[in-house]
């Protein structure tokens, strides 16, 4: 979809996104998310919502969670083409590259479901994009391939977005039989193709790109102390450069990321990280990782404050398009915490173990 041509301006249309962003839901409607007694009371509560709309149509294909999870991530959908009009060409490619992220999750969901011998309901009941870089009915018709071999055919013969990525990571899998190398390759095409979307920004320093640098960086970062964690078994060194995502600023070179590969410990791999930020956030979960050996904490914590700190920032932003972008990332995290409360309520949960997993209330 091409932005329409008769722009306001960056004023007006902040001014237009902040009126959305108002309708984000507060502390108290997601006390009464979480105090709905059943998923049909959640359902009727969702209902007095800005939701309505996309409830009632959803409601008359699916039932249950499905309906409220497909309704959801159908209105964060319309959102994004909300958002787009206001911008020019040039401005709405921070909001297709924002977008590009999630279609990407669910091409690496077919990918996952493929693998694992998920069904077509199972695998497309998770989807979440909007579907304005990979197209919706693309990621559909890759879902209903009978094996991975044959959505990487499909991806290579619609020639979708990244689909050499996938069956470069397909070639890589068939030697390795590790499915990260295609999520990894997803990955690297993934950035490689939104910092050249951006590079006519400009700007140097947009709020996309310090959001796609920080992305960049928590995955290097998660990589390594992964890398750190296997040493104490026996094995094959990994070729690191492999694992090497370029664009950040935490590790800024393949050297860098190296010389942190070495380190001994969790502990000691900490000391390599120079970024004040990152570094005090994974300073703060050593003590979970050393009681519970495992890395899980410190992947949610990290991820999280990149999202959180992007809304921060770009709430702020006024004369370029990072108020969209902090309202998006803003509103995805709401989709996800409905989407996580309706499945917790399906399978009847206590409110006080669904509100620790909600991220950003």
């Amino acid at each position: 979809m091409t932005p329409r041509k008769n722009i306001s301006t960056l004023e007006y249309a902040s001014a237009r996104v902040r009126s959305h962003r108002a309708r984000l839901f507060d502390e108290k409607m997601y006390a009464d998310l979480l105090n709905a007694d059943s998923l049909r009371a959640l359902h009727e509560l969702l209902e007095s919502t800005k939701y309505r709309a996309v409830l009632s149509k959803h409601s008359l294909q699916t039932s249950g969670a499905r309906a409220i999870g497909d309704a959801v991530a159908d209105y964060l959908r319309e959102e994004y083409f909300f958002c787009q009009r206001f911008y020019t060409d040039a401005q709405a490619v921070s909001l297709e590259v924002l977008s590009g992220a999630l279609d990407i999750v669910d091409l690496k969901t077919v990918i996952r479901g493929k693998y694992a011998g998920s069904s077509y309901d199972d695998i497309i009941a998770t989807f979440f994009g909007p579907g304005l870089c990979i197209e919706r009915s693309a990621l559909l018709l890759l879902a209903k391939q009978e094996s991975l071999e044959d959505v990487v055919r499909m991806a290579v013969t619609l020639d979708i977005p990244f689909a050499l990525a996938v069956k470069l990571g397909a070639e890589r899998f068939a030697i390795s039989n590790a499915l990260s190398e295609v999520e990894l390759s997803l990955d690297q095409a993934y950035f490689s193709w939104a910092f050249e979307k951006c590079s006519h920004q400009a700007e140097r320093k947009t709020p996309i790109i310090s959001y796609l640098q920080d992305r960049i960086d928590v995955q290097n970062i998660m990589t390594l102390a992964r890398f750190v964690v296997a040493q104490k078994f026996a094995g094959e060194p990994p070729a690191l450069a492999t694992y090497y995502l370029a664009g950040g600023t935490v590790f800024p070179t393949l050297k860098k990321f190296e010389k942190a590969a070495q380190a001994l410990s969790i502990d000691e791999f900490a000391t390599f990280i120079k970024a004040p930020r990152f570094a005090h956030l994974v300073q703060s979960q050593l003590a979970e990782y050393n009681v519970s050996d495992s890395l899980a904490s410190l992947d949610r914590t990290l991820n999280v404050d990149v999202v959180m700190h992007a809304i921060t920032v770009g709430k702020r932003e006024i004369e370029n398009v990072g108020v969209s972008v902090a309202y998006l990332l803003a509103l995805e995290n709401e989709v996800k915490n409905i989407r996580l409360i309706a499945h917790a309520k399906a399978f009847k949960l206590h409110a006080s173990v669904i509100r620790k997993e909600l991220v950003g209330v």
